[in-house]
């Protein structure tokens, strides 16, 4: 799991080992990272290629919503007060 904050928001990144892909824990840990990242205030940004499918599944299902597509990347954001609903 990585996050990089840049100006326009905190751009998140997820690699699920091979051996325990299929298992349900990407979006747990996006969802947990979104947690971690929440007190900055600022949009959370991934970036997927379109044709992987578990990877955009699990963002949007942790409330990712698609905001473009460029060059076969699909830029998908969620807002922190999405996270503050889910919560409160």
């Amino acid at each position: 799991i990585r996050a990089k904050e840049w100006e326009y928001g905190v751009e998140l990144s997820i690699t699920v080992a091979p051996g325990v892909r299929g298992k349900g824990l990407a979006t747990p840990m996006i969802l947990w990272m979104v947690e971690q990242f929440s007190y900055i205030g600022n949009p959370f940004i991934a970036r997927i290629k379109e044709r992987n499918y578990s990877s955009l599944r699990a963002f949007a299902g942790a409330g990712f919503g698609e905001e473009g597509r460029r060059d076969a990347v699909v830029i998908m954001r969620r807002h922190p007060d999405t996270y503050a609903k889910q919560v409160g």
